[in-house]
């Protein structure tokens, strides 16, 4: 299961969360998941600042269950950046990403 949380200080309205849902969740199969199992979480017009300015800047987390390759994170980056680039205008210098892995996740009373 992969869970991918988006903070941002620009604005994501509910044509653009939709947009975001559907990029998002093509994107995770490049860190080897599904959409079926993809859970989102957005948060817009978040007071952040990134070099003492509140320049458009974005902070995703995804976390997952395992882990994927070096490669993988490398592509999946790479996309996400081109995501909240065309989606929110933000330049892939001002995206952060950080990735978590986890070796034990639960769900509907147990755990995988």
């Amino acid at each position: 299961m992969p869970y991918i949380e988006t903070v941002t200080n620009q604005t994501i309205d509910d044509e653009t969360a939709e947009s975001l849902k559907t990029a998002l969740g093509e994107a995770v199969t490049l860190i080897g998941k599904t959409e079926s199992w993809l859970q989102l979480s957005f948060r817009s017009d978040a007071t952040m600042y990134f070099r003492g300015q509140a320049v458009p800047q974005v902070y995703a987390r995804v976390a997952l269950l395992g882990a994927a390759g070096a490669g993988a994170y490398e592509k999946m980056s790479a996309r996400l950046c081109e995501i909240y680039g065309e989606q929110l205008g933000v330049p892939p210098e001002s995206v952060y990403i950080q990735y978590e892995e986890a070796r034990v996740w639960g769900w509907n009373g147990g755990n995988f």
